[in-house]
């Protein structure tokens, strides 16, 4: 490991290797892993097990003002981790499901394309994938190409992953979901490594610092109004309890939906979530 990486390294906190998945964080201490897994069993031992076909929608009304809260608050209930989706609604913000990913899909497959406007949240302090919003306009951004900043993109953030962690970079897998148009390049990356996630957010965040400030000269577009040239991944959609648009979904009234990106061989029902 170079002198960047373990300088990286000590940034984080413990490496965790639990069963369900294991957690990335930025320090290889392996044998912290035991006793935090022995106190989450423990805690949560006597806690309700999920129904296979929860879904419980939450949305503001006279007994709820804040649907957020309340949703994040009804899944501790459970022992098993349930995913928060929301979908983004015209005129009152948005309403909040807990449903497993199975009964999710089974349901959104049914949703007609012009009514998907759904979410993934990411809750605050929860393990979470390598995901990336990346954007420019196109009308200051010629200079660029397409095909050619995807492919170095994934390229870049793989070999970094593999340095940081100390794997090959060939073990991780991306996926590319895009919803470009003649106006703006718009693409969702979600990087994944078999049995391993981030601890949270905020690791994710420090390593796309991290790649920012190694690659910036290489991913770097102008902004709308051509007065400031930016990193092309968007640093602010690293905050807490974070929404991010799903695969077949696009912001309300906009018409511009996820799809797979051209970069995928293969897609699999994992690939799709943040989680």
């Amino acid at each position: 490991m170079n002198i960047q990486s373990k300088n990286t390294a000590k940034i984080y906190n413990t490496l965790k290797t639990n069963a369900t998945p294991p957690i990335i964080s930025m320090s290889i201490e392996l044998n912290h892993a035991p006793d935090n897994n022995n106190k989450i069993e423990k805690i949560n031992a006597n806690i309700t097990n999920i129904p296979p076909n929860i879904w419980l929608i939450i949305k503001k009304d006279k007994y709820i003002d804040k649907p957020q809260n309340y949703a994040m608050e009804l899944r501790k209930e459970y022992k098993e981790y349930i995913p928060i989706f929301t979908k983004e609604l015209k005129t009152t913000g948005r309403i909040f499901i807990l449903a497993t990913y199975e009964t999710f899909l089974s349901k959104y497959k049914k949703i007609p394309e012009k009514d998907r406007c759904y979410y993934e949240l990411i809750p605050e302090g929860e393990r979470c994938a390598l995901y990336v919003d990346a954007e420019f306009y196109r009308k200051h951004n010629k200079h660029i190409d397409d095909c050619k900043i995807t492919k170095d993109f994934i390229i870049c953030c793989k070999k970094l992953i593999g340095e940081t962690f100390g794997f090959s970079g060939h073990l991780v897998k991306a996926c590319v979901l895009d919803s470009s148009n003649e106006i703006k390049y718009s693409k969702h990356f979600i990087f994944k490594v078999k049995g391993k996630m981030f601890k949270n957010f905020l690791h994710v965040k420090k390593l796309m610092e991290i790649m920012e400030e190694r690659y910036i000269k290489y991913f770097w577009g102008w902004n709308k109004d051509r007065t400031k040239k930016n990193f092309i991944a968007d640093m602010s959609v690293y905050s807490k309890n974070r929404q991010i648009r799903l695969y077949k979904s696009s912001k309300f009234d906009q018409n511009r939906f996820l799809e797979y990106g051209n970069d995928n061989n293969s897609i699999v029902r994992d690939d799709i979530f943040y989680k």
